[in-house]
């Protein structure tokens, strides 16, 4: 804060010593040819010129540079902006010399009008050559700083990519473990062997490049969803009653998406809901309509869910909807008749 203060007031300080070089210079001329001048006039009129300049510099110039795209609009822009200012300093003039001498004079209007609309040229250019100069400045810290965002980001890719090499070294040990322990179990514990196969490729999929990229075939992804159903249905002794139904249409399996996007609600079943009865099993069902994608889910609420409900999964699900799909999915969940529904839809 303190050094942003100390930059202020250098850049205030050599403006007002550029401005009164530049005034003291035109004085000292006028004395040296003993021109005749009134000091209130002068200081009137070089009031009028500095804010001229400012204006043009930082604002008028700026303005028409982003908003104003044909060349030759913007030079009868400048244009119209020089006559003006002379009309207005002409009025000025004209106000000072009523204020003065009680009366004004009308005879060499277009003379007057001739000089101050060279007078308003002149600081025209010098505010444009100074606009000029600041917006290479600026341009060039720009490209630098861009330069440097850059840099830090190819950085902090290449530690996260170390990163991530170093974590999937274990990982990638405990599924090599896996698959030895599943050959060995085959043929002694075929039911454990199975269990040891849906975690191995469960393990698999997490390990894939494109779930690690973050985008992954809904093919996949429904392939997924069934192997946690399996698992559960595992532990479950094949008790727990859910239907789950995938109809949609062989070139949307193709299609790339977040990954496990529907894995929270397809969890929730499990931890929240009763699965127990055969008349009132949970569903899942996944079809489509063109490119609209239609996820449903239904369950009976259990009297005393396995977890407590903070609802984190699905407001975490709706967020990632949110950063992949704005605006183009519509996601419902509610309590019906002591069942719990979720109801999405994404325009693919």
């Amino acid at each position: 804060m303190n050094t942003e203060k100390g930059t202020n007031f250098k850049t205030i300080g050599l403006h007002a010593l550029a401005v009164l070089t530049f005034v003291a210079y035109e004085i000292t001329t006028m004395v040296l040819t003993q021109k005749p001048f009134n000091p209130w006039v002068l200081l009137c009129f070089y009031s009028m010129h500095i804010v001229f300049f400012y204006i043009t510099a930082f604002y008028f110039l700026s303005y028409i540079n982003s908003k104003v795209y044909y060349r030759l609009v913007r030079i009868l822009m400048c244009v119209l902006e020089i006559v003006l200012y002379s009309i207005i300093t002409v009025v000025v003039y004209k106000v000072i010399e009523l204020i003065l001498k009680g009366k004004y004079t009308t005879d060499n209007l277009i003379g007057e009008f001739v000089d101050n609309a060279w007078r308003g040229f002149y600081f025209f250019f010098l505010a444009l050559c100074f606009w000029y100069a600041r917006y290479s400045v600026l341009k060039k810290l720009e490209a630098r700083n861009q330069e440097i965002l850059r840099l830090q980001a190819q950085e902090n890719e290449l530690r996260m990519e170390g990163a991530f090499l170093r974590s999937q070294v274990n990982p990638h040990q405990l599924f090599n473990t896996f698959t030895v322990l599943y050959s060995r179990l085959l043929s002694k514990a075929p039911e454990e062997a199975k269990i040891m196969l849906l975690i191995s490729d469960m393990m698999e999929y997490s390990l894939d490049a494109d779930v690690i990229s973050g985008q992954v075939r809904l093919g996949e992804d429904l392939l997924q969803i069934d192997r946690e159903i399996r698992l559960q249905q595992v532990f479950y002794n094949a008790n727990l009653k859910i239907k789950y139904e995938i109809k949609i249409d062989d070139q949307i399996k193709d299609i790339k998406l977040p990954p496990l996007l529907f894995m929270n609600f397809v969890q929730n079943i499990f931890k929240h809901g009763d699965l127990n009865d055969p008349l009132e099993p949970a569903t899942i069902t996944i079809d489509n309509i063109g490119n609209v994608l239609h996820f449903r889910t239904s369950n009976k609420i259990a009297p005393s869910p396995n977890a407590p409900s903070k609802n984190t999964g699905l407001n975490n699900t709706r967020t990632r909807l949110e950063r992949h799909y704005p605006d183009r999915f519509e996601l419902l969940t509610h309590q019906e008749s002591g069942l719990f529904l979720v109801d999405l839809k994404i325009s693919l």
